[in-house]
C-alpha cells in the first residue's frame, strides 16, 4: 500500500437516499510499523469524523484502538455519487485491503 492508493465506487439507484451506517476494513499482510489509515469521501466531502484505522500487527478494524466514526451530517448518498476510499497512512508491508461500507435507509 502507498498513500496514493485509492478506490472508487458508484452509488447505484437502489441506495439513493441511504445513509452510511457502518464501515470496516481488513488487510492481507498486517503492517509491521505504522498504522494503516483510510478516508472515505462522497465527492470531496469526508463521510467520517474519525478515519478507518488498522493498527500495527492487526489484520482487521474489529480490534482497532480507535474505531472509525461516521459523520452523521455527511452520511447520505444519492444515485451516481462517487465514493472514494483513499489510503492516507500506509503502514509497512501491507498488501491488499478490503473495505466494507454498509448503507441503510434512514
Amino acid at each position: 500500500m502507498t498513500t496514493s492508493d485509492k478506490a472508487y465506487a458508484r452509488i447505484p439507484a437502489i441506495l439513493n437516499g441511504c445513509d452510511l451506517v457502518a464501515v470496516a476494513a481488513m488487510c492481507k499482510g498486517a503492517s509491521s510499523s505504522g498504522a494503516v489509515t483510510l478516508t472515505v469521501k462522497n465527492g470531496s466531502t469526508s463521510m467520517l469524523t474519525t478515519n478507518i484505522t488498522l493498527d500495527v500487527s492487526e489484520y482487521d478494524t474489529l480490534t482497532a484502538a480507535t474505531p472509525a466514526v461516521i459523520d452523521t451530517a455527511n452520511d447520505n448518498v444519492a444515485t451516481g455519487a462517487q465514493i472514494e476510499v483513499a489510503c492516507s497512512g500506509a503502514g509497512t508491508g501491507v498488501t491488499y485491503l478490503i473495505v466494507e461500507l454498509t448503507f441503510m435507509l434512514p
